[in-house]
């Protein structure tokens, strides 16, 4: 791809020379500020090649930047030797309500992360019901001791601008949410009227700022979603540069679908289109990773205002639940459950289920890595599979409080020898029961999404890294 955003700022830094930054003058005479920062190789973000100079900053804004600032009564440090960037902005974040829980956010300060964007794969902070409030309000405040006291994102920013946080945050609504509090856990699409309704809403969160909608078709209530509805919360993003954000359908066979689908909900829509975190899930469809590229290219021809984010790894996290087909899932807990035991419907969904992990590769491609929800000794009081899975993977990770990692497959052979890892795996989701089932469990999915993958050097790339536990990190594209 040529001419691209990249190419234009390092044609305009070269030919001027007044700017190391863009719209951040050197100084030409002395001034004040609060620091200097000297002697660093400072990075501009902006894919230009570093240089050795010196930063001047003044409350929370960068005054200036060159060779040998001089500043008045500013406190210097030393950086000589040192890396020096623009904070990094984690563009798909699910750390909103944790910023509650703590507000310093050391996991994200301390990797240079000083911006998110959460509200990311359908899920944002409101607008919720009377029972997703209350189930959200009664969780944090019986596990970290915080009250929540508001039902949408307006009451959401106004309570973190109160309270404060270490980083900057933006947040899209999320389509799951939006469908989940105007068409309730009906299974279905929404109608005309709820369509009209959950686009008022988008409306609201947009005018209380959010940066565009989310959504996550593999995930429930999302994946009930049609392309009309779709298009009908993306449409109040037509002419504002905001985007729809969305991972996809799916992202293994059928990837080639819902990446079509989620290019005709901008065109049907009018507004920006983002794919979160991109891939070609299994080795069985890596030959789709350039076909993927040619849509983009074919799309961005035609007029289509598209972009994506790229992991720099080749696996993913998600739930549990995701093993299992979205059928299946349909109604709760209970319904899951009762579908399992089903001798026919079972039957079903263990077919389905071997087929994902022979297109993942084999079941030690999958690693539980986290159940926080699970108390120490027992599930809900009692001993069982569940505890003992538990054990197993925490005996490799000892000092890792709360954390427990281990491969599927592993756990199978040493927990029940003889018994197949589908059946530990059932028995593992009937153990842990209710609301604890599927949401305890945070598997490690060896995907394979970076091999064969051609990472084209261009601007409307975004390379995102996602760490296991919810907390991301992102670094700026090439």
């Amino acid at each position: 791809m040529s001419g691209t955003r990249r190419d234009f700022l390092a044609a305009a830094a070269s030919a001027s020379g007044a700017l190391l930054f863009r719209g951040v003058p050197m100084w030409a005479q002395q001034r004040s500020a609060d620091w200097v920062l000297r002697g660093a190789i400072v990075y501009d973000g902006a894919g230009l090649a570093p240089v050795e100079a010196d930063v001047a900053i003044s409350g929370d804004r960068i005054e200036a930047v060159g060779p040998r600032l001089s500043a008045a009564g500013a406190r210097e440090l030393d950086l000589r030797g040192l890396a020096l960037a623009p904070g990094f902005i984690d563009i798909h974040s699910h750390s909103d309500l944790v910023l509650l829980v703590d507000p310093k956010a050391q996991s994200k300060i301390r990797q240079g992360v000083t911006t998110e964007v959460a509200g990311q794969d359908g899920g944002s902070v409101g607008p919720w019901g009377d029972a997703q409030f209350q189930e959200t309000r009664d969780a944090y405040r019986s596990r970290y001791g915080i009250e929540i006291d508001f039902r949408d994102l307006a009451g959401f920013f106004a309570r973190l601008k109160r309270q404060g946080a270490a980083v900057n945050l933006a947040s899209m609504v999320g389509h799951g949410t939006l469908h989940a509090y105007a068409v309730g856990a009906s299974g279905r699409p929404a109608t005309e009227a709820e369509r009209v309704r959950m686009a008022a809403l988008v409306t609201e969160a947009l005018a209380a700022g959010a940066c565009g909608v989310s959504s996550g078709l593999e995930y429930l209530p999302g994946a009930f979603a049609d392309l009309d509805e779709l298009a009908a919360v993306a449409a109040p993003l037509k002419g504002t540069g905001l985007p729809y954000a969305t991972h996809l359908r799916n992202e293994d066979d059928q990837s080639l679908a819902a990446l079509e689908e989620a290019l005709n909900v901008g065109r049907k829509s009018g507004a920006a289109v983002h794919i979160s975190h991109l891939k070609a899930q299994g080795e069985r469809n890596w030959w789709k990773a350039p076909v993927m590229l040619e849509l983009f290219e074919r799309a961005r021809a035609g007029g289509l205002d598209v972009t994506y984010d790229c992991y720099p790894y080749v696996a993913y996290a998600t739930g549990l639940s995701n093993m299992f087909p979205v059928w299946a899932r349909e109604g709760g807990t209970d319904a899951f459950l009762a579908r399992l035991k089903d001798p026919e419907q079972g039957m079903e969904i263990k077919v389905q289920v071997l087929d994902k992990v022979n297109q993942l590769g084999n079941w030690d491609a999958i690693q539980i890595s986290n159940a926080a929800t699970v108390a120490a000794g027992s599930v809900k009081g009692r001993p069982g599979v569940a505890r003992g899975v538990l054990d197993f993977c925490h005996a490799r990770m000892p000092d890792l409080k709360g954390t427990y990692y281990g491969r599927t497959g592993e756990i199978a052979r040493d927990k029940r020898p003889g018994i197949e890892a589908w059946a530990s795996l059932v028995r593992l989701a009937i153990a842990l029961e209710r609301d604890d089932a599927l949401k305890a469990f945070y598997p490690f999915l060896v995907s394979n999404a970076g091999r064969k993958w051609r990472i084209p050097d261009d601007a409307w790339l975004y390379v995102v890294a996602e760490l296991l536990l919810g907390l991301q990190a992102v670094a700026p594209a090439r």
